[in-house]
């Protein structure tokens, strides 16, 4: 039996064990095909769809060629007729895309507590675009057919986000429904409905402090990526608390982060992203991952530098780069370049981490 992750990522099991003996791209864009639209399909509109650029008869030659390859690798998986191309009935099952969609469609107007949670449970396994990554050469038609259903896919869960808050809402839920459209706008940073949510959910939960900052984040973000002011209803929420936020005396901000030489530009999405997650109670760590040189520090910087107010006992960059990967105690030399930048002084028999640790346990830092 096969099975399909088209979400996030592309891969294809045969039995449960993955399957990537492909010699091209286009052999396994037969079976995406076929495993998501979960249909037969004429030889010649396949072969139209994958060879476009060839007259028919050589196209049809390339199919029959493709086809020899694949059925060594799936057998009887693939049904295959004179006319006609489809999987077995037990391979169009598991198709995370399909499921997906199908879910989606079951849940219907959201409109009972059961068809929220199917809803919610059918949206987290949402991992990411249809087939995101995949490309096949001089195949448009293949291309064009991938694009327009992954658009198809993104409208229909940013569709269903929608329906869940508003039923959310309806139930006063407030946490769940704070989860559920952060979860939203991880897909999609740029929604504007979704801020708009964010920001009712918070405000009804009490969260006042967080949903001005929200507001202020996504505004200019707002600003920047689309050039357009926030939406009248976010700035008429936010109007009706600003009048009773006390005023706080500036703090002084602690902290040892260089001085910007100049304005970071770019990358909103993803410092909005790492707002997100830094925003939630339950997240203590965030790593930024990628090649030396694309800027991580220059990123980590520079979200770190607008929270300056948020963390009373300070914003610390500690560089651990001189620290050997091999050292057996890798734990406690961390602990003392940590406890070098908080200007910690070590005293007693307890270790550097512990002590390190007992110093920050009640602290609001950010390192």
């Amino acid at each position: 039996m096969l099975s399909f992750t088209l979400l996030g990522h592309t891969e294809l099991f045969l039995n449960g064990e993955p399957l990537r003996r492909f010699r091209s791209q286009k052999e396994l864009a037969l079976l995406i095909y076929l495993a998501h639209t979960g249909q037969a399909h004429r030889r010649d509109l396949i072969a139209e769809l994958l060879w476009e650029s060839d007259s028919s008869k050589q196209a049809l030659s390339n199919l029959r060629t493709v086809l020899a390859r694949v059925q060594q690798h799936v057998g009887n998986n693939l049904l295959v007729t004179s006319r006609a191309l489809e999987l077995a009935p037990e391979s169009r099952d598991k198709v995370d895309s399909r499921q997906l969609l199908e879910a989606l469609a079951s849940a219907g107007a959201i409109s009972s507590a059961a068809t929220a949670e199917a809803a919610d449970s059918a949206l987290a396994s949402y991992r990411g675009d249809f087939l995101a990554g995949f490309h096949v050469r001089n195949a448009p038609l293949f291309d064009e057919w991938a694009a327009t259903t992954r658009e198809h896919i993104h409208r229909e869960v940013v569709a269903t986000y929608g329906k869940l808050a508003r039923y959310i809402q309806s139930a006063g839920e407030y946490d769940h429904g704070i989860a559920v459209t952060r979860r939203w706008l991880q897909l999609d940073p740029l929604d504007e409905t979704a801020h708009a949510m964010l920001l009712q959910f918070l405000l009804a939960s009490g969260n006042t402090r967080e949903a001005l900052a929200h507001y202020e984040r996504s505004a200019e973000l707002l600003r920047t990526e689309l050039g357009i002011e926030p939406p009248a209803a976010m700035a008429a929420l936010i109007k009706s608390v600003q009048p009773h936020r006390a005023t706080p005396r500036p703090a002084i901000a602690r902290h040892n982060l260089p001085a910007p030489h100049d304005r970071f530009v770019g990358r909103e999405a993803t410092q909005q992203s790492i707002r997100m997650r830094l925003d939630q109670a339950w997240c203590r760590l965030v790593t930024l991952v990628g090649p030396g040189g694309v800027g991580k520090t220059r990123l980590a910087t520079t979200v770190a530098r607008e929270r300056l107010q948020r963390h009373p006992d300070g914003v610390w960059l500690v560089d651990l780069a001189d620290i050997d990967p091999e050292d057996e105690n890798l734990a406690e030399a961390i602990a003392v370049e940590i406890a070098a930048v908080l200007d910690l002084r070590f005293a007693g028999a307890a270790t550097p981490k512990k002590q390190v640790i007992d110093y920050l346990q009640h602290k609001h830092a950010l390192l």
